[in-house]
């Protein structure tokens, strides 16, 4: 089997479907991803761990019931820094924002959400 990090939104939206694959086990795949990697590269600015996680179970709660809200439910994603995320600085590389934490989300990041995808932090 692939690694779940390693899978493709589609790979995980079928294995989510079928049952094979769970939203929280591929939520804590990639949190350890990151916790691995991200001292050396970086990428990674702002992380919400325990709102993945929960996110997580409520998409795995939908996934079982059948009621889930898109191919996209329960799918992990990162917001690039200059995309206003509620809850997460959005600093557009300047000091001048540093401290500047939307209380919305853009549009596009709306629609990833209500969608079910999970914001994991911004990169």
């Amino acid at each position: 089997m692939i690694a779940l990090h390693a899978m493709t939104a589609r790979e995980l939206s079928d294995g989510f479907a079928s049952g094979d694959v769970d939203p929280r086990a591929v939520v804590e795949a990639c949190l350890e991803r990151v916790e691995r990697l991200n001292p050396e590269l970086n990428a990674i600015i702002a992380l919400d761990a325990d709102a993945a996680r929960r996110a997580a179970d409520a998409a795995a709660t939908r996934w079982f019931a059948g009621t889930q809200l898109s191919p996209l439910d329960g799918i992990p994603v990162t917001i690039k820094d200059n995309l206003l995320a509620k809850g997460f600085g959005a600093t557009w590389g300047s000091r001048l924002y540093e401290h500047f934490v939307p209380t919305c989300d853009e549009l596009a990041v709306a629609r990833l959400r209500a969608s079910g995808a999970i914001v994991m932090g911004k990169t």
